[in-house]
């Protein structure tokens, strides 16, 4: 899914758009770890 639902939810475009960003660096980082192109982080 390319669009975010924020608006079927109701939920401000600010706060959609910072919840928006979240999911695509956590995408982005998964796809990273499964092509190996980023070791895993070591957990703080």
């Amino acid at each position: 899914m390319l669009l975010p639902a924020g608006n079927l939810l109701g939920v401000p475009s600010a706060s959609m758009t910072n919840v928006w960003n979240l999911t695509v660096r956590l995408y982005v980082d998964l796809r990273r770890q499964a092509s190996g192109i980023c070791p895993a982080q070591p957990r703080s």
